[in-house]
């Protein structure tokens, strides 16, 4: 809701980063590897020609709008799966790449390839019942492709299943400062006791795909209550709080936390809330640092790297 009605103001900022488009492509399906898994789909990704190494756009928002495509794609197909397909030109200098997001499910009736893209809207009710949602995925997608440069479109095709065409406009980047962004921080504390209090299974596997190779004792909770209690029972050095949970909310649990006797945890809030309002409520709860989602790797590095100095 919050991204759509930021879109739809033309408040919503595109990030210019470096980033790897091959990698960023194979973080999103091993996000959804899990759900092709246990519906028993294949996820398979083919790549027409050779990625450009790195390029220079918002990582974030080519992530959030792949996961989405694919998460929609894996939701309506119940035998086969889904095959992701890349290329890309050169358009006045800079990288068109096209994604096209292929599935065998039920597919999209005709009458109907314009409307699923309107805000609240799925293909027919007898689908949202069936299916659920919001109906905003697409449209939200849809705006971020075109604030890109790009476009998404439903291409016709042969049932069954469904096929959408994604297009973006990126800039060509210097191949060999992909990773500067990463490199000149400091490193994490070695032993550093993280929990994480989020209860989005698909948030929380993607920070665990990020710290993966870091000495550190990693530990999740499912919501507020959860955190609360374990940080009674292990104090853990830092805390990303998730502001939305079940049960008890990030702002909640931190307050909790702040009365409980003992050295004190690192807290920092992690919301899809940029407003200012938002970043004031969390100081005033107790909280010491702030991520906005779609969460990057490199600011969450950099967070940590702040909350290991003494």
């Amino acid at each position: 809701m919050l991204d759509f009605s930021r879109l739809d103001a033309d408040r919503m900022s595109i990030c210019a980063e470096q980033f790897s488009l091959a990698t960023c492509i194979r973080e999103a399906t091993d996000l959804m590897r899990v759900q092709a898994r246990e519906k028993e789909l294949f996820l398979d990704i083919c790549h027409d020609v050779p990625l450009p190494q790195t390029v220079l756009g918002d990582r974030g928002r080519v992530r959030q709008i792949l996961v989405n495509l694919l998460g929609n794609a894996l939701k309506f197909t119940s035998k086969g799966g889904v095959t992701i397909r890349t290329s890309w030109k050169t358009v006045e200098n800079r990288i068109l790449l096209t994604v096209s997001v292929t599935d065998t499910g039920i597919g999209v009736d005709p009458a109907n390839a314009e409307h699923i893209f309107g805000q609240f809207a799925q293909a027919d009710a007898a689908t949202t019942r069936r299916f659920g949602g919001t109906g905003l995925g697409l449209s939200i997608s849809r705006l971020l492709a075109r604030r890109m440069g790009g476009d998404l479109v439903l291409s016709p095709r042969p049932p069954p299943g469904a096929q959408f065409d994604l297009t973006l406009l990126l800039d060509h980047a210097d191949d060999t400062a992909v990773t500067a962004p990463l490199q000149a921080i400091t490193a994490i504390h070695p032993g550093l006791r993280l929990l994480v209090a989020e209860d989005n299974g698909t948030n929380r596997l993607l920070i665990q795909k990020y710290l993966l190779h870091q000495p550190i004792d990693l530990r999740f909770a499912n919501d507020g209550v959860q955190a609360v209690n374990l940080v009674r029972e292990t104090m853990p050095d830092v805390i990303l709080m998730d502001m939305s949970m079940p049960e008890m909310d990030g702002l909640a649990a931190t307050r909790e936390i702040r009365m409980i006797g003992g050295v004190q945890p690192h807290i920092i809030a992690l919301t899809a809330n940029a407003f200012e309002s938002d970043r004031e409520a969390c100081f005033e709860a107790g909280m010491d640092d702030f991520l906005a989602k779609p969460l990057r790797k490199a600011q969450l590095f950099q967070a940590l790297s702040r909350a290991s100095k003494p």
